[in-house]
């Protein structure tokens, strides 16, 4: 009988060894319409997610616009509050904090622990603030240093953690170039010493010579501080080089997680395969069959019945995929599938 994921977690990976645990995790957004508001429906955007990040692990989370990865990353990090679910952290100090039922003084450890760098440098940057204040912050609202001294040097220390100088320390952002004001914000994360960092589409709005200094510098960093990353990208390439693991998401749902060779070398969801068809192939003499998808993604508020995928599915497909909404089961060692003919 196949297993399902929880259970997989539970089973195969050593609590010790998992840094957060998400189990069943929901963000559901009301909209309402008609005549005073009166009809309301529910946008699915996260619905039933669980997965969990071990130790020094990146995970890459991917899908088209609209699949719910940012907003998976909000509100794992409870930048928006989870509809219903169970976001457990275990700390460097060894204690187990369940994020969504967390009080003001427990959100401060959370926050030291995880911290999250935004996609667009530019406007996560408070213009108004020098960049000293800006990767100072975080030290005033968890009350983590003592004195200004102490801040200072704290701040100096994760400026030229990114390779920046002292210099720019009272400098502002519009005088920095964009793969700099990156650099500021993954400055303003590390500077607590978290355990996890959130990377939201961190390299999207750069330049592509830029993107590959920073995923490169993303990379030392997670080797030499021992970070774990949830590395959010719709850039299917750059989530295979950073990730151990990929997380394939369409319409709120998990339909695809496991290794990232397995996935990148092996997909076994329809939508995962049409996903890593479109990626170039290096070699000109080597040609690879695009797949492509008829239809526009489906509105969350009415998702359909049985599988998501199943009204864009080019696969032939049973009646299982109409009614049922498949669980993820296991088809490998480390591979996950919900897919109905997937055994």
């Amino acid at each position: 009988m196949s297993k399902t994921l929880s259970n997989h977690m539970k089973m195969k990976k050593d609590q010790e060894n998992i840094r957060l645990s998400v189990k069943n995790l929901k963000k559901y957004f009301k909209e309402t319409s008609g005549f005073m508001g009166r009809n309301v429906e529910l946008v699915k955007a996260v619905d039933d997610v669980s997965f969990s990040l071990g130790k020094n692990e990146t995970i890459g989370v991917v899908g088209e616009s609209g699949c719910g990865k940012t907003t998976l990353g909000k509100t794992v990090m409870r930048i928006l509050e989870p509809t219903s679910g169970k976001i457990l952290l275990n700390t460097r100090e060894n204690e187990t904090i369940d994020i969504v039922e967390a009080e003001k003084e427990q959100m401060k450890k959370v926050r030291k622990e995880m911290q999250m760098v935004f996609q667009d440098p530019k406007s996560s940057l408070n213009p108004r603030m020098s960049i000293k204040d800006i990767v100072g912050e975080p030290f005033d609202i968890l009350n983590l240093v003592e004195s200004k001294k102490e801040k200072e040097g704290k701040v100096l220390d994760a400026l030229e953690r990114v390779g920046l100088k002292p210099e720019h320390m009272e400098r502002y952002p519009h005088e920095f170039s964009g793969g700099q004001k990156q650099r500021i914000g993954i400055a303003r994360a590390l500077a607590v010493n978290p355990s996890i960092l959130l990377l939201d589409e961190p390299t999207s709005a750069l330049d592509v010579s830029v993107q590959a200094k920073i995923l490169n510098l993303l990379n030392k960093i997670k080797r030499d501080l021992k970070l774990s990353f949830i590395f959010i990208s719709h850039d299917l390439g750059v989530v295979y080089h950073m990730s151990e693991k990929i997380m394939v998401m369409y319409l709120g749902k998990v339909v695809e997680f496991g290794d990232s060779e397995k996935i990148y070398h092996n997909p076994q969801h329809p939508y995962t395969k049409s996903l890593f068809s479109s990626l170039p192939v290096p070699d000109p003499r080597e040609k690879r069959k695009r797949i492509e998808i008829d239809g526009d993604l489906p509105s969350p508020k009415n998702p359909p019945e049985g599988c998501r995928f199943n009204t864009r599915c080019f696969e032939e497909l049973n009646e299982e995929c109409k009614k049922r909404i498949p669980p993820l089961r296991e088809i490998q060692d480390g591979h996950w599938v919900a897919c109905p003919q997937k055994r």
